[in-house]
């Protein structure tokens, strides 16, 4: 029940950002995008809030371990917890959120995506994160419950990362084009980068191609399992529990 309501509460907000308050293709200005920055921080410390009582007060099946009834300091203790596993977990995903906005103004630049069109891409980059993200966090504790030594192996890419972002250059950066997602959509699909970007697909002639859009947004979403290697490994270290591994990633992508 509490995945429905969640996902219900994530559905709406991705319907309001793009449906309602950003319909027409216009270009976001630094004060509006800080703005809608404020707004996401205001409501992930609101949905932070709701975690505590939820555990609290055991919503929706929220801190229940079946067959164990705890005591009020037990209930207390694990609401205090989640509270700040939630909003430790939000901060770290954040934080390391900012090396990907980098990445992505330089897929933008790469393709020549319009400053009109990019909210879209990474709406649509958001949602196929939701889903990704949910496959990699299930996996990652997953492994963790049935196998103790998957932490050694999840520290060992944190590690593995981190040497990584340390000892390379530039040159990864600007090789966008010769990444494996373009080698391989190039293959699959014709490639017009010149077409309007305002669709991922159009035909012509009876032959369908992609715009610069989709690709642009096909990069984004493997430039984020990427990054999802460390990110989710970090946040897991601090707790095994899904529901605040998950949400606390979601929300700091949202914004």
């Amino acid at each position: 029940m509490i995945w429905i309501v969640f996902l219900s509460f994530v559905f709406i907000l991705l319907l309001l950002d793009l449906g309602v308050f950003h319909k027409g293709n216009s270009v976001m200005g630094v004060k509006e995008a800080t703005i809608w920055t404020l707004i996401w921080i205001l409501l992930s410390l609101l949905f932070n809030v709701f975690v505590y009582f939820a555990y609290k007060f055991q919503w929706l099946g929220l801190g229940v371990i079946p067959g164990i009834e705890l005591t009020e300091m037990q209930v207390n203790t694990n609401a205090k917890n989640a509270g700040l596993e939630f909003f430790t977990g939000y901060i770290l995903e954040k934080s390391l959120s900012i090396d990907n906005i980098f990445v992505m103004a330089l897929i933008f630049t790469y393709f020549k995506i319009q400053p009109k069109y990019q909210h879209r891409i990474l709406f649509w980059g958001i949602v196929g994160a939701l889903v990704f993200r949910s496959l990699m966090i299930g996996l990652g504790i997953g492994m963790i419950q049935k196998f103790s030594w998957s932490l050694v192996l999840l520290g060992v890419i944190l590690v593995w990362s981190g040497g990584k972002m340390l000892f390379s250059g530039d040159e990864e950066e600007n090789n966008i084009g010769e990444s494996i997602v373009v080698k391989f959509l190039n293959k699959l699909i014709k490639v017009k980068i010149d077409a309007p970007q305002k669709f991922f697909f159009f035909k012509r002639e009876g032959q369908l191609y992609m715009t610069g859009s989709f690709l642009a947004l096909m990069v984004i979403e493997f430039t984020d399992l990427l990054f999802a290697l460390d990110s989710i490994p970090a946040i897991i270290a601090i707790t095994d529990d899904f529901f605040i591994v998950f949400t606390s990633n979601i929300m700091a992508i949202l914004g």
